[in-house]
C-alpha cells in the first residue's frame, strides 16, 4: 500500500509532537510558557547567571508566601498557581528604580512599554507597587512581562527576590 504525500507529512507531524511531548514530559530542564506576557512556546531551563534582560522562571509557591500584592494575579486567575511565571529581568542590584503609573523608570530613564493599568478587562482594581528612587540591594530584581502591556509583573508586584527565581530560561520555540 502507497502512502501519499500528504499523509505521510500528516504522520510525520503527529510523530514529532507526540515525541515533543515525551520529551517534554521526562525533560524536566523544559519549560512551557502559555502566558500573553512573554511569548507563548517551550524553554529550556540554562545554567546562565540572573542579569539584566535574563528570562527567569519565577517560583510562584515562594512569592505568594512572601508578596501579598502577587496574590492578586492569582486570585484574579492570570495564572494558574502551580504554573510558575516566566519574565525578563529588567533591573538589578545597583540600579535605581521608581514604579508609577506613567512606567518603571530605571536609573532615571524610562523603560518602554512599562505604563500601568487601574484595572484589568475583567474590572478587577490592580494594586501597584510602590517603589521611588529605590535603590535595588544585593539580590533584588524588578521583572517585566515584554510580550504584553496587561503583563502581571513587578509593575504590581514589586521586587523579587534572586532566591524566588527557579532558574534561568533560553528560548527553543517560541510562537512570536
Amino acid at each position: 500500500m502507497k502512502i501519499s504525500k500528504i499523509s505521510a507529512m500528516f504522520l510525520s507531524v503527529i510523530v514529532a509532537e507526540v515525541a515533543l511531548i515525551l520529551w517534554f514530559t521526562f525533560d524536566s530542564r523544559l519549560v512551557w510558557n502559555f502566558t500573553d506576557s512573554m511569548p507563548v512556546g517551550l524553554y529550556r531551563k540554562s545554567e546562565d547567571q540572573i542579569s539584566k534582560h535574563s528570562l527567569v522562571l519565577l517560583n510562584n509557591a515562594l512569592l505568594e508566601q512572601h508578596n501579598s500584592l502577587f496574590c492578586q494575579g492569582i486570585d484574579y486567575g492570570y495564572f494558574l498557581r502551580d504554573n510558575n511565571l516566566l519574565k525578563e529581568v529588567i533591573a538589578v542590584a545597583g540600579d535605581i528604580v521608581s514604579v508609577t503609573r506613567e512606567g518603571i523608570y530605571i536609573n532615571g530613564q524610562k523603560y518602554p512599554g512599562t505604563a500601568a493599568v487601574t484595572s484589568d478587562s475583567h474590572g478587577n482594581t490592580l494594586k501597584q507597587s510602590k517603589l521611588t528612587e529605590y535603590l535595588l540591594k544585593k539580590d533584588e530584581l524588578l521583572v517585566f512581562g515584554n510580550s504584553s502591556s496587561k503583563s502581571f509583573d513587578s509593575r504590581y508586584f514589586g521586587i523579587v527576590k534572586s532566591n524566588e527565581v527557579i532558574a534561568t530560561v533560553k528560548p527553543i520555540l517560541t510562537l512570536h
